[in-house]
């Protein structure tokens, strides 16, 4: 080992752990770590959908293993970027779609057809664990 201000590898994580990647992805685009969570963005996966790839650290905590894929909810569309910007506090993450198309929703109606362009939206998920 090397002096105490020396950084050494302590592992690699990757998409692949899913068997997923595919060119163009963003792995790492975005990254957020806190105590023995990692949240990786990349905001190219599935045609720019996008998604954030969660990684626990072991029991032992000598690696981090990967526990899930959030692929966003059902209404993310191609080219959305979920993952782009993402945040992470305890057990409460911000995942964010600067590219999602908002719909004009007047009170007491359903969504309307009027559209806004890459108005961008951020979603709130909390681990439960």
């Amino acid at each position: 080992r090397g002096s105490e201000n020396d950084w050494v590898e302590e592992c690699t994580l990757t998409s692949n752990l899913w068997g997923k990647s595919a060119e163009g992805d963003l792995f790492g685009y975005s990254v957020k770590a806190d105590l023995h969570t990692i949240l990786v963005g990349a905001p190219g996966y599935n045609n720019n959908k996008g998604a954030v790839f969660v990684f626990r650290k072991s029991i032992n905590g000598d690696e981090y293993l990967s526990s899930q894929a959030i692929l966003g909810p059902p209404e993310i569309d191609e080219n959305d970027n979920f993952g782009h910007s993402i945040d992470l506090c305890n057990n409460e993450s911000v995942l964010c779609a600067p590219i999602k198309d908002d719909y004009v929703v007047y009170a007491g109606t359903s969504k309307g057809g009027a559209k806004t362009v890459m108005a961008g939206a951020c979603y709130i998920y909390r681990r439960l664990d």
